[in-house]
């Protein structure tokens, strides 16, 4: 009887055990450092703005352009406006950064 008890603790203990390290493993794979090579080609975006060196993309019309106004919108964020966007950052009355 007592061997029982003894085999049925030694079997919850290495159930127990497997638990564990297969918890520990899978929280070692969720890494929060993202490869953004990885990323970009993942999201399938070919980045033109990327082939040109110093050039950026507009947040409004998403052309490339060689220089950027930065401004402040309505909701915080940071958008960066080319030449032809500029007028209506200053219409909508964007704080410029």
């Amino acid at each position: 009887m007592i061997g029982y008890w003894i085999a049925g603790a030694a079997i919850a203990a290495a159930a127990a055990w497997a638990w564990s390290r297969s918890r520990a493993a899978g929280r070692q794979g969720k890494s929060k450092i993202v490869n953004m090579n990885a990323y970009r080609s993942r999201k399938g975006r070919s980045d033109s703005a990327a082939a040109k060196p110093g050039s950026q993309l507009c947040s409004s019309c998403r052309k490339p352009a060689a220089r950027l106004s930065f401004y402040s919108d309505e909701n915080g964020r940071v958008v960066g406006l080319c030449r032809e966007c500029k007028p209506s950052a200053e219409r909508r009355q964007l704080d410029r950064l």
